[in-house]
């Protein structure tokens, strides 16, 4: 039903292309806000 709303040639085209992301997969790729926002030393040459 999803692939057929979404126009997809085939129904195993959105399990070919998305899957499901893993809490561990969040955390190894998380940013830590305050690197975000902390003021860095501009280095200039």
């Amino acid at each position: 039903m999803v692939s057929e709303k979404l126009g997809h040639s085939r129904p195993s085209f959105k399990a070919d292309v998305y899957r499901t992301v893993y809490q561990s997969e969040h955390e190894e790729w998380a940013v830590n806000l305050s690197d975000l926002t902390s003021k860095r030393e501009r280095v200039v040459n």
